[in-house]
């Protein structure tokens, strides 16, 4: 052997860390083959829906269900909610490449994109507030 490893010798931190990165990619694997479920099942139904949608709807019916446990993904979900920011940097610089269409309806796009943020939130925070008045009365 060239590196023998006594599990004695591994400090116990090392070893908690090397079990919540395991955790960590297991979960995220799970959410991954989830979307791509998702993703195949929408390709033969030809529904118009899209497979991401689909599987997130899956993923959701589980869960109220309780089929799925929420801890089987709430540490994999909860560090790729925490780095979304990094998931839109590569379209940011892709819209950079139309810096004249930008120049000539900016205004436009940045009212579009403000209006459709805020209808959104509108929506998302009256579902939120509407499930949550729900659960409490149960």
């Amino acid at each position: 052997m060239l590196f023998p490893l006594n599990i004695t010798t591994v400090s116990p931190l090392l070893l908690a860390k090397a079990k919540q990165l395991l955790k960590i990619v297991a979960q995220i694997s799970f959410l991954v083959v989830i979307a791509w479920l998702g993703n195949l099942i929408a390709r033969h139904l030809a529904w118009g829906i899209p497979g991401n949608i689909l599987g997130i709807a899956f993923l959701f019916i589980a869960l109220e269900l309780r089929i799925l446990p929420l801890r089987w993904i709430e540490t994999g979900a909860s560090l790729l909610i925490a780095e979304l920011v990094l998931f839109f940097i590569p379209s940011a610089v892709g819209v950079m490449q139309f810096e004249p269409l930008l120049k000539q309806n900016g205004l436009s796009f940045f009212l579009i994109i403000t209006i459709g943020t805020l209808g959104v939130m509108l929506v998302v925070g009256i579902i939120t507030e509407t499930l949550m008045r729900y659960r409490e009365r149960r």
